[in-house]
């Protein structure tokens, strides 16, 4: 990980969509989850939107919004938004995806 964290981060997946949850403990000997961020899959899979919940360990500050267009599994498109819905920027990628 790049960025420190209070606690350990896990994936936790359920269905199409994918959660990053931060593990912190309470004070109390309980731990509380913190959702990070959360990746979700459309259901034709043409669509992933990753929206972020704190700042990210990829560099992405709170309320960021990316949105993928992909053919056959591979993105080809990416679209950031910021927490004000403007877009940040615009990445296209060629048929391997770089």
């Amino acid at each position: 990980m790049d960025n420190a964290t209070d606690g350990p981060t896990i994936t936790i997946k359920k269905g199409r969509a994918t959660n990053k949850v931060e593990l912190v403990p309470d004070g109390t000997g309980r731990i509380e989850e913190f959702i990070r961020e959360t990746r979700t899959v459309s259901k034709d899979k043409k669509t992933v939107t990753t929206e972020i919940f704190a700042d990210s360990q990829d560099g992405y500050s709170e309320g960021t919004k990316i949105i993928e267009n992909r053919v056959n599994g591979i993105t080809i498109k990416s679209t950031r938004y910021n927490s004000k819905g403007g877009i940040v920027e615009i990445k296209d990628f060629n048929k391997n995806g770089k």
